[in-house]
Protein backbone atom coordinates (compact mmCIF):
# COMPACT_ATOMS: atom_id res chain seq x y z
CA UNK A 1 0.00 0.00 0.00
CA UNK A 2 1.65 3.53 -1.18
CA UNK A 3 -0.32 5.56 1.11
CA UNK A 4 -0.32 5.83 5.05
CA UNK A 5 -3.99 4.11 5.74
CA UNK A 6 -4.46 5.52 9.30
CA UNK A 7 -4.99 8.43 9.18
CA UNK A 8 -8.14 10.89 8.69
CA UNK A 9 -11.26 11.63 11.00
CA UNK A 10 -13.25 8.59 12.71
CA UNK A 11 -16.80 9.27 13.62
CA UNK A 12 -18.02 7.90 17.10
CA UNK A 13 -20.73 9.50 17.71
CA UNK A 14 -21.63 13.26 16.80
CA UNK A 15 -20.16 15.25 17.93
CA UNK A 16 -17.22 13.12 19.23
CA UNK A 17 -14.44 12.27 16.97
CA UNK A 18 -10.85 10.59 16.93
CA UNK A 19 -8.41 12.47 14.58
CA UNK A 20 -5.61 10.48 13.43
CA UNK A 21 -2.67 12.47 12.00
CA UNK A 22 0.71 11.64 11.27
CA UNK A 23 3.72 14.17 11.93
CA UNK A 24 7.36 13.23 11.08
CA UNK A 25 6.63 9.57 10.92
CA UNK A 26 5.06 10.00 13.94
CA UNK A 27 1.03 9.15 14.71
CA UNK A 28 -0.76 10.80 16.68
CA UNK A 29 -4.52 10.76 17.70
CA UNK A 30 -6.77 13.49 19.44
CA UNK A 31 -10.45 12.86 20.69
CA UNK A 32 -12.89 15.70 20.52
CA UNK A 33 -12.29 17.78 23.25
CA UNK A 34 -8.77 16.23 24.55
CA UNK A 35 -5.17 16.97 23.31
CA UNK A 36 -3.20 15.09 20.40
CA UNK A 37 -1.18 12.50 21.73
CA UNK A 38 1.58 10.40 20.73
CA UNK A 39 -0.18 6.51 19.64
CA UNK A 40 2.49 3.38 19.73
CA UNK A 41 2.25 0.07 17.95
CA UNK A 42 2.20 -3.03 19.83
CA UNK A 43 3.61 -6.15 18.98
CA UNK A 44 0.02 -7.35 18.25
CA UNK A 45 -0.58 -5.15 15.75
CA UNK A 46 -3.28 -2.90 18.06
CA UNK A 47 -2.06 1.07 18.98
CA UNK A 48 -2.01 2.10 22.54
CA UNK A 49 -1.46 5.97 24.06
CA UNK A 50 1.01 5.97 26.78
CA UNK A 51 -1.26 9.13 28.81
CA UNK A 52 -4.05 7.23 29.18
CA UNK A 53 -5.29 3.34 29.33
CA UNK A 54 -6.80 3.63 25.86
CA UNK A 55 -6.18 1.12 23.09
CA UNK A 56 -6.91 1.80 19.20
CA UNK A 57 -7.92 -1.25 16.94
CA UNK A 58 -7.89 -0.10 13.38
CA UNK A 59 -10.81 -1.89 11.22
CA UNK A 60 -10.18 -3.11 7.63
CA UNK A 61 -12.87 -3.71 5.02
CA UNK A 62 -12.59 -6.74 2.09
CA UNK A 63 -10.03 -4.59 0.42
CA UNK A 64 -7.81 -4.23 3.24
CA UNK A 65 -8.64 -0.33 3.64
CA UNK A 66 -8.83 0.66 7.04
CA UNK A 67 -12.82 2.15 7.36
CA UNK A 68 -13.23 2.41 10.87
CA UNK A 69 -11.60 1.88 14.61
CA UNK A 70 -12.38 0.80 17.76
CA UNK A 71 -11.48 2.75 21.06
CA UNK A 72 -10.94 0.24 24.16
CA UNK A 73 -11.37 2.11 27.29
CA UNK A 74 -11.51 0.12 30.71
CA UNK A 75 -12.98 -2.60 29.00
CA UNK A 76 -15.70 -0.71 26.92
CA UNK A 77 -15.14 -0.46 23.10
CA UNK A 78 -16.35 2.09 21.29
CA UNK A 79 -16.06 1.81 17.47
CA UNK A 80 -16.02 4.74 15.08
CA UNK A 81 -16.59 4.70 11.38
CA UNK A 82 -14.49 6.28 8.86
CA UNK A 83 -15.44 9.80 7.99
CA UNK A 84 -15.69 10.79 4.23
CA UNK A 85 -14.58 14.11 3.38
Amino acid sequence: MTSDPYPGKYQIIPPIVVTITREDGVLFGQVSGFPKSQIYLRPDGEFFFKEVDVQVRFLRDEQDRVNGLVLRRNGFDLPAARKIE
